[in-house]
């Protein structure tokens, strides 16, 4: 994991669903505004007791891909109500589809009476990318390096005792400092 990165795929959450009048299936639907594998995904609970989360496959069904997944340990007290959480992609099963992200349903569930209000706050999903390797770019003979040491002498010069012009004389020292310059210490 050291050459890669977490890069957050763009979302629109959907406020709660609900298929009825409490209690009842109730839902917060998540869709993907590119199509990108979900590796990771972020919320904050809200007094739900567990969750199941479902994906649109290709055919245009709807498979559960997580069962059951507890994020309190007593549905009744708040002790962990409002604990954040990151769900990695090893935890679905065989029905998931990575790279497959066109909307997925989290199902709340809160079996007690005591919270009439519960929800998932601030949800996020990630991708895992590779780094971009940053190429440094190294002259690579003799006289690239002289060009380049050149070329830092030259700014030197352009800067030299906070005046922009350099006489004549200063130039000249500078060159021939540089012309001195042996291929063994550019290396």
């Amino acid at each position: 994991m050291e050459n890669s990165l977490c890069d957050t795929i763009p979302i629109i959450i959907s406020n709660i669903i609900k298929e009825g009048t409490l209690p009842c299936p109730s839902y917060i639907s998540i869709t993907g505004q590119r199509n990108e594998k979900i590796e990771y995904i972020l919320f904050q609970n809200y007094y739900v007791s567990s969750i199941n989360i479902q994906q649109i496959n290709r055919e245009g069904r709807w498979v559960t891909i997580l069962s059951d997944f507890r994020l309190t340990n007593y549905p009744h007290f708040e002790n962990d109500a409002e604990n954040w959480y990151i769900i990695p992609s090893n935890f679905f099963n065989e029905n998931f589809i990575p790279t497959y992200f066109k909307e997925l349903r989290i199902y709340l569930n809160q079996p007690s009476p005591n919270w009439r209000d519960f929800t998932l706050r601030n949800i996020q999903c990630f991708t895992v990318r590779e780094k971009p390797v940053i190429k440094k770019n190294e002259p690579t003979s003799a006289f690239c390096k002289l060009k380049e040491k050149l070329q830092e002498k030259i700014e030197t010069l352009t800067n030299a005792s906070g005046s922009d012009l350099v006489s004549y004389e200063e130039t000249m020292n500078g060159i021939v400092e540089v012309t001195r310059l042996e291929v063994s210490q550019l290396q």
